[in-house]
Order: structure tokens, then sequence, then C-alpha cells
């Protein structure tokens, strides 16, 4: 029986040298003066009990890759949960446009109300123009405070 170093029985197995130390001192890879049978299995306690099953190094390596992928795929999912949370649907946005578009058109049609028994009073085009321009930026900026006051963001999310 020839017997490898653990810098060997590391290497063929594609393991580090800490981590065969590592197996060394959990008892998991018994050493024979010092050395290492290269057809040496890793040892694992059952959870039925006492009794010992021997594990391949490939059978430990199969079950650490399958736990590994689970715990990317628990990741991924929520990540997806997380990006599915801050999308808004299509037609929920065509909604709020839409809302909000009525709202505008609101605030516009108003100003004729609130100044035609002025301009019928004035002669004069330029001041008209004035009284009508001032009229619907107040008309604008009210819209707009009362998106502030909403706390709408430009994505359409609540802050």
């Amino acid at each position: 029986m020839s017997l490898i170093s653990q810098s060997e029985f590391a290497r063929r197995r594609g393991f580090s040298r800490q981590y065969v130390n590592k197996l060394i001192k959990k008892g998991k890879i018994k050493l024979i003066n010092g050395m290492i049978d290269p057809r040496t299995t890793l040892q694992h306690k059952s959870n039925e009990g006492n009794c010992m099953t021997t594990w391949s190094i490939n059978e430990l390596l199969a079950r650490a890759r399958l736990k590994n992928e689970i715990e990317r795929g628990k990741i991924l999912e929520a990540k997806a949960k997380a990006e599915i949370e801050k999308l808004i649907s299509a037609e929920k946005v065509k909604k709020t446009a839409y809302a909000k578009a009525r709202i505008v058109r609101e605030k516009i049609l108003d100003v004729a109300d609130r100044v035609s028994e002025t301009l019928a009073t004035i002669d004069n085009a330029s001041q008209i123009n004035e009284i009508l321009t001032k009229e619907l930026l107040n008309a604008v900026e009210e819209f707009n405070g009362d998106l502030n006051d909403e706390n709408i963001t430009t994505k359409g999310e609540k802050v």
C-alpha cells in the first residue's frame, strides 16, 4: 500500500491543504504515520445514530454542489420576487395617466368659468392674454401642487 502526503492528497482530490487538514481534525480522514492512503473515503455519521456510512469524495462534492445550487436558487428566487414587487402593470399606468389627464383637463376648463366675466369687460388684447396666461399657469401649478401632496415620483411610485 503506497501512502501519499496531505498536500498530494489535496491536489489529487481538488481540495486545499487547509481543507484536508480540517477533515483530518474532524476525523473524516485517517492518517497512517502522517500520510494518507490515496484510496481513502471520508467517514460521515449518519442521522440515524452512531453507525458510520462511507461516502466517497465524489459523493461529498456532489452533495456540496447540490446544496450550493439550492442556496443560489433561493437567492435568485428572492431577487425575482423583489423585482416583481417593483413592477407596475401597464393597465394600472394607463388608468393613473388617464385620471391625471382628466384632472388637468378639468383645471384648464375651470379657467374659462373663473375669468369669463373679467375678460368680458376688457377691450385690450394684451391685457386679456396676460390674465389668461396667469390663470392657466395657476391651474398648472395647482395641479403640480396636488401631485407633490400625493408624494408621487416621476416613476409613479409612492415615496
